[in-house]
């Protein structure tokens, strides 16, 4: 048996999914699961990206990939307007550092609601062969997104060491 969202291999007898924990239709609902990696034969989806609206709210809660490379992800998920509209987003909401509590929240909206609402949008906006496909694109944004978090991390904590063992020699030449 596959699951109908994302595409895991299951026992026969399952009734939930061990992957994505979505409930699995029951035996009397073959033909409900097996509508659902398709979208119905002569009916138009109503979605841009021609996939099936019946995943909407079934492919995870947080998209990391969206949230990490905000501008970058809606380019390629979205559309290159929606990633403009976010990097001026971004700009606009970083005005208001200067507010207390709100300051420091605020530049973090853009990041918040994609990474929210990401799956979604990305799964109306993009064409998809299957959840599958989608998990897996969506799994190899959210890695590069990590592996730049470590690389950038990293590179910091290098340059804070570099730098600061050069200013300390400096500094102890000009009292020693």
């Amino acid at each position: 048996m596959i699951c109908p969202f994302c595409g895991n291999h299951l026992q026969a007898d399952s009734s939930v999914c061990n992957a994505c924990g979505s409930a699995l239709p029951g035996p009397g609902d073959a033909a409900a699961a097996g509508q659902l990696q398709e979208y119905p034969v002569g009916q138009a989806s109503p979605l841009k990206s021609g996939n099936n609206p019946a995943y909407l709210g079934k492919l995870g809660s947080w998209n990391w990939g969206a949230a990490i490379f905000t501008c970058v992800w809606a380019w390629f998920n979205i559309s290159p307007l929606a990633a403009v509209i976010a990097f001026f987003a971004g700009l606009a909401v970083s005005s208001l550092v200067a507010i207390p509590v709100v300051g420091v929240l605020m530049p973090f909206a853009v990041n918040i609601f994609l990474g929210i609402k990401g799956n979604d949008l990305a799964w109306e906006n993009r064409r998809f062969a299957s959840p599958a496909e989608f998990r897996t694109v969506q799994t190899a944004w959210a890695k590069w997104g990590f592996g730049l978090i470590i690389a950038g991390i990293v590179l910091s904590g290098m340059a804070f060491l570099l730098f600061g063992a050069f200013f300390m020699g400096i500094i102890g030449a000009i009292f020693a």
